[in-house]
């Protein structure tokens, strides 16, 4: 094994190497197809300096080369930032009893991030929602503070800025969501539908951090690779994937009793499977939606259709109960249990590359 992980992390640094462009493609189906080191995140290693290599590949393909932490620096001697309070309340619970997440990213790691970014918007008050601890929370993880912070305000702006607009994209996420459901597995969404589930409430706070509610943090990145790679759509149909797995306990739980299937908290702990599992059963996924309905799903985090509830909706105040689920997942702690060996995505390869083309181009 240590001999794999030293040729795939040679790979990785002959695709990196500053000594050419990186090759995007090249490196969208190194992490699809080979996934990276198991030390790939590990700061402050001789190969790739402070950052981890997960960090640097997460970097590249979002198009951030070397960063100046001069400019975060000037920010976070701004001090405390309009939102200050909000940012402070949500930093503190931000995953707060997993040991994986916090002996790397301190709580006031996260409070910086969050107003240095208040900042670089003006100061304006509002321009912080709820989820962003959730959103910066894998980029910390993976990277120092500045290359942190960079990456995650270039997300925000360019990947999934209907995501922080009054959680418009993640409303429309949860519509995509239940039409994905409907088409791939009716017998589910009839069971949910019948007791009054819909993906808003049982699934917001894992639309709505894109997955990365999903703990531990070590194998939750795993999953961002591919978002990053080959686009933030990929969250839902991971979700999807978690509902089509565990879709044989959870109707027959229903089965045996007459209320209605737990399954918001299990599926905010990721319903006890691993992410190589969900990447493998999510790749065919695509290839059961409509072209249509998959182009949708592409678009969502950067523009919504004038005809979704979520942008008729987008001015109404986020439900209470939505409010509440964010919360307790900041404090959760979801040790993953084992899974057995997955099947490898690389028969899907084409597939999932060909779907994803205007993501990724």
């Amino acid at each position: 094994m240590g001999v794999e992980n030293d040729a795939l992390r040679e790979r990785y640094q002959g695709v990196l190497s500053s000594k050419n462009q990186t090759d995007i493609d090249t490196l969208r189906r190194l992490v699809l197809l080979e996934g990276l080191p198991n030390d790939a995140n590990k700061l402050n290693t001789v190969e790739f300096g402070r950052c981890s290599l997960r960090g640097i590949v997460w970097k590249a393909l979002l198009g951030v080369g070397p960063v100046d932490p001069s400019e975060y620096s000037s920010l976070v001697r701004k001090g405390p930032s309009s939102e200050d309070s909000r940012v402070r309340e949500d930093a503190r619970r931000t995953f707060s009893k997993s040991d994986d997440f916090t002996t790397r990213v301190p709580t006031e790691k996260i409070i910086r991030l969050l107003n240095a970014y208040v900042w670089s918007c003006d100061n304006q008050r509002g321009i912080y929602a709820q989820s962003m601890s959730l959103l910066a929370a894998p980029f910390l993880y993976v990277m120092p503070e500045p290359d942190a912070f960079h990456c995650f305000r270039i997300f925000l702006e360019r990947k999934v800025p209907s995501y922080v607009k009054r959680y418009s994209g993640a409303r429309y996420g949860c519509e995509l969501l239940e039409k994905c459901l409907m088409a791939t597995h009716p017998t589910l969404h009839q069971l949910f539908t019948r007791h009054g589930l819909n993906p808003e409430v049982y699934a917001f706070p894992s639309i709505s951090s894109l997955g990365a509610c999903v703990q531990p943090m070590s194998d939750t990145v795993r999953l961002w690779d591919i978002q990053l790679a080959y686009g933030v759509h990929m969250h839902i149909l991971f979700t999807l994937a978690r509902l089509h797995l565990a879709s044989d306990t959870i109707i027959e739980t229903a089965r045996n009793s007459s209320s209605t299937p737990l399954i918001t908290r299990e599926l905010e702990q990721g319903l006890g499977l691993d992410a190589e599992t969900v990447l493998a059963r999510a790749v065919p996924l695509v290839a059961l939606l409509e072209p249509s309905l998959y182009k949708k799903l592409v678009a969502h985090s950067v523009r919504l259709p004038d005809d979704s509830l979520a942008t008729t909706q987008r001015e109404a105040p986020l439900d209470k109960r939505m409010l509440e689920r964010l919360d307790l997942i900041r404090t959760m702690r979801s040790p993953l249990p084992s899974s057995p060996p997955s099947e490898s995505p690389q028969g899907d390869q084409e597939r999932l590359e060909a779907s994803c083309e205007d993501e990724g181009s």
